[in-house]
C-alpha cells in the first residue's frame, strides 16, 4: 500500500504519530518518528521484493491487538510486491495448517492501488483498524482475516490547501465495499463503509465512522418468510485528547458505537474507553495503556444472531458480547526490537461467537519481536487462567501457547 498514511490503514493517526509531523517535536516524539523510519525501511521499498513468512504456534492467538495480529498455528506465505510514487501492489500466497476457518489457501494482505493526487484507489485483502484503541475497535480490527474489497481514501493525510478549510488539519477519508462469506446465515454478504477523521491542534482528534452490512433482500425474504430490512448499520464516534500531566504527556480516548438492526428492530449500544502515556527511559521508549470495552448490549435480543463476523471472528471487537479491560505496555529500541507485555481480563460474557468460556478469565500475554539480518523474528507466549473452548470440532484451546514466527525478505 502506498506510505501516504503509514501501513496503509484508514486510521492510523494517533496522537503520539502526529506530533512527530510538528517541527518543535520533543525528544519522545523524535524517538517516535524514528521507530516509524525504521518501521518503514523494513516495510517499503521502490520496485521488487520478495519476502517469506512462516509461523508455528502450539495455540492460536485468541487474543490480538493492535500490534499483535490474529494468527493461526502454522502458516507458510510468500509474497511478492512492488512499489513506485505512483503504484502499490502485492501478491501474497499463504498456506495454514489446520486453520480457523477450515481455509488452508488464500491470498491474505494481496492488493493493488493506484495513486492520483492525493486520492488512492484500489482492491484487495488488507486489514484496516478504525478507532484510537491500542488493544481493540468496536467497528474494524486485526480480530478477523481481511476480506476482499476495493477501496478509496486520500493518500496523505495532509491539510486541504483551501484556506477555508485549512482549520480542519490533517484529515483522512477512506470507503469500501467488501464482499463476506456467502454462505451466512443472515444472508448479509456486503459490508460497506466510510470513515472521516481529523486532528485539530495538537491535541484532539475526532473520527466519524459508518458501517452496514447488507445483502440480497429477495434471498432473505425467502428464507425468513417475512418482508424484514436485510441491513445492520453501525455508526460510530471516536475522540482522541492528549493533554500534560506533571510534564508527562497523556492520551485520553474513547469510542461510542451504536448498532441499528432494522430487521430485529434493535439498537444496541457498544463503549470502549482508555487512557494511555508514553515515555522514554535510556534509548528506549514505552508506551503504557489501560483500556476498557462493553459489547454485551449486543447479545440481549433474543434469537439474535452474531451477524458482525467474517468466517468465525468477530470483525471487530475481539471477545464480542463480553467486558474485557486491558493493561498494556509496549517498550520500542531504536535498533527496531520491540517487546509487548499485556494483561486482559475478559468477564460477563452470555453468548460467545466463536468461542465458549467461563464468565470470568485472564489471559497475559508477552511479545518480543527483532531484527535478524535480512530477516524479522517474533516470539510470543500467551497464558490464560482458564481453559478456552472453540466452536472449530469441539477443540479446546491450551492454557499455555508460545509461537514463532520468521520473516525473511530476499535481497
Amino acid at each position: 500500500m502506498l506510505w501516504g498514511n503509514y501501513a496503509g490503514r484508514a486510521d492510523f493517526s494517533y496522537s503520539q504519530l502526529r506530533h512527530t509531523e510538528h517541527p518543535d517535536a520533543s525528544n519522545i516524539q523524535q524517538e517516535t518518528l524514528s521507530h516509524l523510519q525504521f518501521t518503514d525501511r523494513q516495510a517499503r521499498g521502490d520496485g521488487i521484493q520478495i519476502e517469506k513468512k512462516s509461523t508455528m504456534a502450539s495455540g492460536y492467538n485468541l487474543n490480538p491487538g493492535f500490534s499483535t495480529p490474529w494468527q493461526e498455528k502454522k502458516t507458510l506465505a510468500l509474497s511478492i510486491s512492488y512499489n513506485n510514487d505512483f503504484s502499490a501492489s502485492q501478491l501474497s500466497v499463504e498456506t495454514a495448517d489446520d486453520p480457523f476457518d477450515n481455509k488452508k489457501f488464500r491470498f491474505d494482505n494481496s492488493y493493488v492501488s493506484l495513486a492520483f493526487s492525493n486520492w488512492v484507489v484500489g482492491a484487495g485483502t488488507q486489514t484496516q483498524w478504525w478507532g484510537p484503541g491500542w488493544d481493540n475497535s468496536l467497528l474494524l480490527s486485526n480480530n478477523a482475516r481481511p476480506s476482499p474489497s476495493i477501496f478509496l481514501q486520500r493518500n496523505y493525510s495532509k491539510p486541504d490547501r483551501d484556506p477555508a478549510y485549512h482549520w480542519t488539519g490533517n484529515w483522512q477519508l477512506r470507503t469500501f465495499i467488501s464482499t463476506l462469506e456467502q454462505s451466512r446465515e443472515d444472508n448479509k454478504d456486503l459490508l460497506s463503509g466510510a470513515r472521516l477523521n481529523s486532528r485539530f491542534g495538537q491535541s484532539l482528534e475526532l473520527g466519524l465512522s459508518y458501517l452496514m452490512e447488507w445483502g440480497d433482500k429477495k434471498k432473505t425474504e425467502i428464507n425468513q418468510n417475512s418482508r424484514t430490512s436485510n441491513s445492520v448499520s453501525r455508526f460510530g464516534f471516536d475522540i482522541s485528547y492528549s493533554v500534560s500531566v506533571l510534564d508527562q504527556p497523556v492520551q485520553i480516548y474513547g469510542q461510542f458505537v451504536q448498532e441499528n438492526d432494522r430487521g430485529q428492530n434493535s439498537h444496541n449500544n457498544y463503549e470502549l474507553v482508555g487512557i494511555s502515556t508514553h515515555f522514554s527511559y535510556g534509548k528506549n521508549q514505552y508506551r503504557l495503556f489501560l483500556e476498557a470495552n462493553d459489547t454485551r448490549k449486543n447479545l440481549l435480543q433474543q434469537n439474535q444472531i452474531p451477524n458482525y463476523t467474517y468466517r468465525g471472528r468477530s470483525i471487530g471487537a475481539t471477545f464480542e458480547g463480553a467486558r474485557q479491560t486491558s493493561l498494556g505496555l509496549f517498550r520500542f529500541h531504536p535498533g527496531g526490537s520491540e517487546i509487548y507485555l499485556k494483561y486482559s481480563q475478559i468477564r460477563d460474557g452470555k453468548r460467545a461467537i466463536n468461542y465458549a468460556a467461563p464468565d470470568q478469565f485472564g489471559i497475559v500475554s508477552l511479545t518480543f519481536k527483532f531484527p535478524l539480518m535480512n530477516s524479522y523474528v517474533s516470539t510470543a507466549v500467551n497464558y490464560s487462567d482458564n481453559a478456552i473452548g472453540l466452536k472449530k470440532d469441539n477443540q479446546r484451546e491450551p492454557k499455555f501457547s508460545a509461537s514463532l514466527q520468521w520473516q525473511y525478505r530476499f535481497k
